[in-house]
């Protein structure tokens, strides 16, 4: 039986060139190369749209209670504090928070994020204190 075009030697040849080309140009592409087969990038805005229900529910669940909490709460520290949840409630990564941050001319290590983040789930009772 013969092989498919893009089984063949001729083909690999003629891929391999053309992914060089495109590096060189600085072609950024969608696919990346995992155990020998090209895969689409899966980006962190999207990486639990193909988890498990259970984990995607729970995470659902972690960011409703988080935004709950931030609209029944009363006593901000400052607007730092009131940023940070407000964007942690609407599903914003701690290094997204930092880099938007840094933007406004406010250092704001990644760790003093987290810190914000677990004051405030041990507050409203989503993290366990200990």
């Amino acid at each position: 039986m013969k092989p498919k075009y893009w089984q063949t030697s001729q083909f690999k040849a003629l891929e391999k060139e053309w992914y060089e080309r495109l590096e060189q140009s600085g072609f950024e592409d969608a696919e990346e190369r995992v155990n020998g087969r090209f895969v689409l990038k899966q980006w962190a805005a999207n990486s639990y749209r193909g988890a498990c229900p259970l984990l995607r529910e729970n995470k659902i669940a972690y960011f409703e209670l988080i935004a709950d909490g931030f609209h029944r709460e009363v006593h901000w520290r400052d607007w730092i504090e009131v940023y940070v949840m407000e964007q942690r409630a609407l599903g914003a990564t701690i290094k997204s928070i930092c880099e938007t941050l840094a933007i406004h001319n406010e250092r704001c290590h990644r760790e003093t994020i987290r810190l914000i983040i677990h004051k405030y789930e041990r507050r409203w009772g989503i993290r366990k204190t200990g």
